[in-house]
């Protein structure tokens, strides 16, 4: 009886693992909770920083570019934006913006009878505009927003191909055109196919340096062959809609328009047109599974800088000039402060330093001190200014008070001078901005006079201004606070201890530049 027992527990403690043996594996347990980090590098922002979130949580992100950037991609190479975040591990993201390069592409549609390949098979134009805006397009920008380039289309222009002596043998040549036996394109074909191209829908050479890029739709452009890019031909480049490079020269079949990125099969008209703008923009076949390359979509951080040096180059537009004018007396001129320290040097300042490179402003004064609304009319019939301005600023008044006119002239006078200010931008009155009059009485100067007698008949020259800008929609900037301020902060007063000062003078402008610059761009 006692062995039957012992040869029980020996069995019980070995099938248990009991008696000191190894014990089993621990099963991990996942966290309850990740760490999300979410930034931005310079250029954009994104709509959150992240936090703790519990296992499992979809997250949406979404990055936002400033004005002139472009989101390019999220660290992880992702260009989805916004983007959906299955929260099951810590992760640290961060959104990539580049400086938005802008270019221009003319697409042309070659239209003719069917082609005939030689195997019998047809091979009409078949991409319709609904095809390049609503599928090429986008899937050509998605491409090339990791590199901060855009693409808008200029024109689509349905072209027929140009008829002249051998035009059919031109095109029986490309049809038929082989590789050779190293696996060389036939370069006779890209003459010919240049010349079926209409010569009035081609591009000078300094257009195509103005940001102005050519994609030809042929329906065929040769055997084994998808697309080129013509650098012998001003960068004139073709593509296929039907092509037999996927099958090594076998029967041709419609070019696909788009195909999934992360499965490249036999690429796509899409893709096949970012590949050869990649080449106008001066990039080489010097990749593995890369746009450039034979298969993949990627730009490598090289290739971006060098088409980005292309395209802002191609790119670039002349300056843009602002002309400013501005209209009144000695608070125009800027009496006794220095020569760039009256508001409209201040304000063409701050416009220069507002579109940096990009801009030319100039400005013309049309001023004197003491002048009265009657002054000022005559010096416009005198003067004779053009009507091309893009901003006039008009203040005047305050020596119509000064000189106990009769108020009655100001109120004429006003509006005509308005009425010349706004022929001077073009009749455009959106551009013209109206300054209200400064208060004197503020001033040690003002402080010798009846100055609250002063201040009652500016703010009613004031007021009759204001009402008459809300009434016809035009812009009124009010300053006179500003200038109220004078006694107790000596420094908005001018040496002569009348004038508005150069710090006056910047605080006018803090108020005038949102509307300039809302003016000047339009």
């Amino acid at each position: 009886m006692k062995k039957i027992v012992f040869w029980v527990c020996f069995f019980a403690l070995n099938a248990c693992g009991g008696g000191g043996g190894e014990q089993p594996d621990t099963v991990p347990v996942a966290p309850s909770t990740y760490t999300v980090s979410i930034t931005s590098e310079d250029g954009g922002s994104v709509d959150t920083s992240g936090g703790e979130y519990q296992n499992g949580t979809i997250l949406e992100v979404a990055a936002t570019p400033n004005d002139g950037f472009m989101f390019t991609q999220w660290s992880d190479g992702n260009r989805e934006n916004p983007r959906e975040l299955t929260v099951n591990a810590d992760v640290s993201l961060s959104a990539r913006f580049l400086s938005a390069i802008n270019l221009n592409l003319r697409v042309h549609v070659m239209q003719d009878d069917p082609w005939i390949h030689g195997s019998g098979n047809a091979m009409p134009s078949w991409v319709s505009e609904a095809d390049i805006v609503e599928t090429l397009m986008p899937e050509i920008n998605d491409i090339w927003q990791q590199a901060g380039i855009h693409w808008s289309i200029e024109n689509i222009i349905q072209e027929s191909i140009e008829t002249y002596d051998g035009y059919q043998d031109d095109i029986r040549y490309i049809v038929d055109s082989q590789r050779d036996s190293e696996g060389n394109s036939d370069p006779e074909r890209l003459p010919r196919l240049y010349n079926l191209m209409q010569p009035d829908n081609r591009s000078s050479e300094e257009e195509l340096d103005d940001n102005l890029f050519h994609i030809y739709i042929f329906p065929f452009i040769g055997n084994t062959s998808q697309g080129n890019a013509m650098s012998s031909f001003g960068w004139h480049s073709v593509v296929g809609s039907w092509s037999n490079k996927h099958n090594d020269g076998g029967i041709p079949e419609k070019t696909l328009l788009i195909e999934a990125q992360q499965n490249f099969v036999r690429g796509s008209l899409a893709r096949t047109i970012a590949h050869e703008l990649g080449h106008v923009l001066s990039l080489r076949h010097d990749c593995e599974q890369c746009l450039m390359h034979a298969q993949g979509y990627d730009i490598n951080d090289t290739q971006i800088q060098t088409a980005r040096e292309e395209g802002a180059r191609r790119s670039y537009q002349d300056p843009m000039s602002i002309d400013i004018l501005s209209l009144g007396d000695s608070y125009t001129i800027g009496e006794s402060v220095c020569d760039t320290c009256s508001f409209p040097e201040q304000l063409k300042s701050s416009l220069e330093a507002e579109y940096s490179e990009q801009s030319e402003v100039t400005l013309e004064v049309i001023a004197k001190t003491g002048w009265t609304t009657t002054n000022l009319k005559n010096a416009i019939v005198s003067e004779d200014p053009s009507n091309d301005f893009d901003l006039v600023t008009l203040l005047i008044g305050v020596n119509n008070q000064f000189q106990g006119k009769l108020f009655s002239i100001y109120e004429t006078e006003f509006i005509e001078l308005v009425t010349s200010a706004i022929s001077f931008v073009g009749g455009d009155k959106s551009k013209l901005i109206i300054v209200s009059i400064p208060d004197y009485s503020y001033t040690p100067f003002g402080q010798n006079r009846n100055s609250q007698n002063i201040s009652a008949e500016i703010d009613l020259y004031n007021s009759f201004a204001e009402d008459y800008a809300d009434d016809n929609d035009l812009s009124y900037v009010y300053i006179t606070d500003i200038t109220r301020e004078g006694l107790e902060n000596p420094s908005l007063v001018a040496p002569d201890g009348l004038h508005p000062s150069e710090l006056a003078y910047r605080r006018f402008v803090e108020r005038l530049m949102p509307i300039a610059l809302e003016k000047s761009s339009r």
